[in-house]
């Protein structure tokens, strides 16, 4: 009973901040869907008083575009598919598939905003053009930069979800899935995250965070740089960038040993150091390697932990295009010379991953990693020595199980402490 009561009183925040609103959804007077059926309010009420979240950084200005306002106004109202959308039921606290990609991209869109413009991922934006849903998107975008926030019919739909799946205590408190058993993925815990500003429980607002770092390291999109050098800079880089998302987290509650960890190392000079792809390949291994190891730990089949290579794979073929690398950084781990007098190098990257040449002329029989001494790089790396710290540029070998070429002999080492095999061009010392 204890529990059940704990999520009434967390879902009472989000419940007592929709009943109040009474705005019809387009194309039809009645509340979509009965999410929120059984729900007692008495219940409601009795939910304990809390600590106010900490404040967050401003919001973006609204622009003063009333023409704009009400084109998006008009266009989510003369909308049918979008009517559908919200009236859908969605049950047992899952979305819709309609819904749950819809809310996925607003999602997506408002962590990405930057200034007047953001973007979805493309693989997403394709399964939202074929639904014919880019025109809500876009029309909510417009509402939300004009206004500073959604129109009080979507708010109300998303607020009336979130806490009928708080009350069904639904895994990720319903804002984020991966792709099982034919049923899609969603990730909307960017938006679950950001309607918590202003609320009165700082514990939902944590539980949400903590969420959106889950989705990010597991689900469906991933995070964007947050460099001091773009411009423009993301509008909400808590939900746009892991470092800062770490640090929100820190002011709503205290950090875990290995989130604390995690963001000792985000923060640090050798992270920052890293280029924007090199950083994000980093995210990707590092994260599957944490994921494989918890999903050994809970006695996964072999089925799922296969899914999570398979996740790895994609994830490095995404944010290392063409598998090419320039001017990543790094630490000479090991350099040697096979019996042909060819240089073998292995350099290590801040975040741990080993990247390195074959170490001998049979196996690098079609990879070509291997440096001449003919070569201007075998000079280059004549006069460095182990522990050096490096700037390089290269490529990765393509292979279809991988995605990348690696060395181990097994899925489990791997996974857990990957060498991939690399062909350097340029070697510089820092």
């Amino acid at each position: 009973m204890t529990r059940i009561f704990v999520a009434v009183a967390l879902a009472s925040s989000l419940v007592l901040g929709c009943q109040s609103k009474k705005q019809a959804v387009p194309g039809k007077a009645s509340p979509p869907g009965r999410p929120m059926d059984g729900m007692k309010a008495s219940k409601v009420a009795s939910a304990p008083p809390t600590a106010p979240a900490p404040p967050l950084p401003p919001e973006p200005a609204p622009r003063d575009d009333d023409e704009g306002l009400r084109k998006a106004e008009a266009k989510l109202a003369g909308d049918p598919i979008y009517a559908r959308v919200l009236n859908e039921e969605w049950r047992d606290g899952i979305p819709s598939r309609d819904g749950a990609l819809l809310l996925t991209c607003v999602s997506d869109f408002l962590a990405n905003q930057r200034g007047n413009t953001s973007h979805v991922e493309n693989e997403v934006f394709k399964q939202l053009k074929a639904r014919k849903l880019v025109d809500a998107l876009g029309s909510l975008f417009s509402y939300q930069l004009i206004t500073g926030k959604y129109p009080p019919a979507f708010t109300r739909r998303v607020e009336l979800y979130l806490a009928a799946a708080l009350l069904r205590r639904t895994p990720h408190m319903g804002v984020w899935a991966v792709e099982e058993g034919g049923r899609p993925g969603w990730d909307f815990a960017a938006l679950a995250s950001w309607l918590q500003r202003g609320r009165p429980s700082v514990v939902l607002a944590a539980q949400y965070q903590r969420e959106l770092l889950a989705a990010r390291r597991a689900g469906l999109l991933w995070w964007k740089s947050c460099k001091e050098s773009e411009n423009p800079p993301p509008s909400r880089p808590y939900l746009t960038c892991e470092k800062e998302a770490l640090e929100r987290l820190a002011v709503l509650t205290k950090l875990t040993a290995k989130e604390q960890k995690r963001l000792t190392y985000l923060q640090g000079a050798d992270y920052r150091a890293m280029p924007a792809a090199q950083q994000a390949f980093c995210d990707v291994v590092t994260g599957a390697a944490e994921e494989y190891e918890d999903a050994q730990r809970s006695e996964a089949n072999e089925l799922k932990l296969s899914k999570i290579r398979t996740s790895r794979r994609d994830g490095m073929v995404r944010v290392v295009p063409e598998g090419m690398a320039k001017d990543w950084v790094g630490v000479v781990r090991a350099m040697k010379t096979n019996s042909e007098g060819q240089a073998a190098l292995s350099v290590r990257l801040p975040c741990g991953v080993k990247i390195a040449t074959w170490n001998n002329a049979l196996s690098d029989m079609r990879d070509r990693t291997l440096i001449p001494q003919s070569s201007k790089l075998f000079d280059v790396l004549a006069d460095l020595g182990t522990g050096k710290r490096v700037k390089f540029d290269g490529g990765f070998i393509s292979e279809r199980l991988n995605g990348f070429k690696e060395e181990s002999l097994t899925e489990q080492g791997s996974m857990a402490d990957p060498v991939f095999i690399f062909r350097f061009s340029a070697v510089t010392k820092l």
